[in-house]
């Protein structure tokens, strides 16, 4: 079944390719790895590949728990899987809200990829700390205040905002360091599932 639409352009794009390029050298540079001189999406078969290669370069840590405004991916099963017409299994997340058994987040992959880079550079600058880009850096958001930008919230932010349950989470939290937002969004995590 074809994707949404952004999906069909996402890794054609420029940007996207770079992304990949940059993420060979970064293991290659941390871990010694050889690896082939150009890097595509399909040397990827799976997500849980990627991520493990992700991990091992330091780009994801594993941690225990999830933190408001601070960027995670993890594996997700969506408890109302038969009612949507598709769902993210590995959504990239900032929290932004604490709810019973869980969190409100956006989740990046549900953007063009086109708008990913200007929407982090815009959360980037609700930064608690945005003249450094390391761990103790946190988006100060919140669903409240993403609703007060009217025009980016109908625009960007609507169809990202999505309800996770922690008893739907299938791994740990993987979390990303400021410095690697760009990069990491860019890189080809999303797998949609589609209803049957």
């Amino acid at each position: 079944m074809v994707g949404p639409v952004f999906t069909r352009i996402w890794f054609g794009q420029k940007t996207a390719q770079q992304a990949m390029l940059w993420f060979k050298d970064t293991i290659k540079r941390i871990s010694g790895s050889f690896l082939q001189s150009e890097i595509t999406r399909e040397d990827y078969k799976t997500q849980e590949e990627l991520i493990i290669k992700s991990v091992g370069s330091k780009l994801l840590t594993p941690v225990s728990d999830s933190d408001i405004g601070r960027m995670f991916l993890f594996r997700y099963d969506a408890k109302y899987k038969n009612r949507l017409p598709y769902w993210d299994e590995y959504p990239l997340v900032f929290p932004t809200d604490n709810v019973e058994n869980g969190f409100l987040g956006i989740n990046l992959h549900y953007l063009p990829f086109a708008f990913r880079m200007p929407i982090l550079n815009h959360l980037g600058a609700m930064s608690n700390d945005n003249d450094k880009y390391d761990d103790q850096g946190r988006v100060e958001i919140s669903y409240k205040i993403l609703k007060s930008y009217s025009l980016m919230f109908d625009r960007f932010y609507k169809d990202c905002v999505k309800r996770y349950r922690y008893d739907c989470v299938r791994s740990q939290f993987y979390y990303v360091s400021p410095a690697e937002w760009q990069n990491v969004a860019a890189l080809p995590f999303e797998r949609w599932v589609y209803k049957k």
